[in-house]
């Protein structure tokens, strides 16, 4: 029984993290999702302007230039960060993982992306451990996975965004954070 507890509740807070796909259309989002807005050109430029715009041209050419893997920095083991997910359940979601003594010791989450497009997960939850390997994909900021569990096939999907060390998972309001380990 304790073990279908645990399990039940990784596959909850696993399945909490990656919920029914979303639509954002906010600029920000757009930005903190890798997308950038280039201006062609500045239309408000007189005549004598132009050498001072083939300047700012070349400036632009000389410009370092993207990393060759714009995935690099999600590469690597993702450590769920206990406290910042605690904060983010609501009070009743709370007070069930207290009622089960769900600590930040007894519950730990490990996501591992690989250069490949492969990963795995890796949970414990009170001493029963899980661990399922998948498939994924990143692109201006969404982040899809996909995971065949007990002979079921499933994609799911979510926002991400990495800063310094973090890496935020949100869908539908619900975020989970990460630290690289």
């Amino acid at each position: 029984m304790k073990r279908t507890i645990a399990i039940l509740l990784v596959a909850v807070i696993a399945l909490m993290l990656f919920a029914a796909c979303s639509n954002t259309t906010d600029k920000d989002d757009e930005e903190d999702a890798g997308t950038t807005n280039v201006d062609a050109g500045d239309t408000d430029k007189k005549d004598g302007d132009k050498e001072e715009a083939g300047k700012e041209d070349t400036n632009q050419e000389e410009a370092p230039a993207a990393p060759a893997d714009p995935l690099a920095e999600l590469y690597g083991t993702w450590v769920l960060d206990f406290e910042s997910m605690m904060s983010e359940l609501s009070e009743e979601e709370r007070a069930m993982m207290e009622a089960f003594g769900v600590t930040a010791d007894q519950f730990t989450m490990e996501y591992t992306f690989n250069e490949d497009g492969t990963g795995k997960v890796t949970g414990n939850m009170m001493g029963e451990t899980m661990e399922e390997e998948f498939t994924y994909t990143a692109k201006d900021g969404r982040l899809e996975i996909t995971a065949t569990v007990d002979g079921e096939t499933n994609t799911t999907g979510a926002n991400y965004e990495i800063k310094d060390d973090t890496l935020t998972i949100t869908e539908e309001g619900e975020s989970m954070t990460f630290k690289r380990k």
